[in-house]
């Protein structure tokens, strides 16, 4: 049965945000923070559970990205961390554009990826984790997303 109880959820920055409504399992949710972080949150087990979040830029990074995007008056500018297989942490930088619906998603030395039909910079991100962890079959190297694994201890929300 699933919990209907809101328990309000902990930004990195220690910043407590309500949990948003919602209850079907495997649902996902976003959540904005005062300190202009964007949670992303799962609901697993009943609970909302922080699957990543996504750090504001001051500004656009210039190598790689289209100048399409770059120059675009409503593009958000993000970061977030990955973890490869050997616990090395490194920067994803994501540049999104609301108004037409894209993302690109730059990490280290690869061309950026390209997507469309985005709505939020939080779904740019899950779609570029599930390309990037194909990673073998694509001949990419494997990684894990440095806040993918559910966290120790009880669920966050719920």
């Amino acid at each position: 049965m699933e919990n209907s109880k809101m328990v309000p959820l902990a930004c990195p920055c220690g910043r407590t945000l309500d949990s948003p409504p919602g209850h079907v399992p495997g649902a996902s949710a976003e959540l904005a923070c005062g300190c202009g972080r964007l949670l992303d949150l799962e609901r697993f087990d009943g609970a909302w559970l922080i699957r990543g979040e996504l750090v504001p830029e001051r500004s656009v990074p210039i190598g790689g990205f289209s100048l399409e995007l770059r120059l675009r008056f409503d593009v958000q500018r993000w970061w977030f961390e990955i973890q490869d297989i050997a616990l090395r942490r490194t920067i994803v930088h994501v540049v999104f554009s609301p108004g037409l619906g894209v993302a690109e998603v730059k990490h280290s030395d690869l061309k950026p990826l390209r997507l469309t039909g985005i709505a939020s910079a939080a779904e740019a991100r899950r779609r570029w984790i599930d390309w990037f962890e194909a990673g073998p079959r694509a001949g990419r190297p494997a990684v894990r997303s440095f806040r993918r694994t559910f966290p120790s201890g009880p669920p966050l929300g719920g």
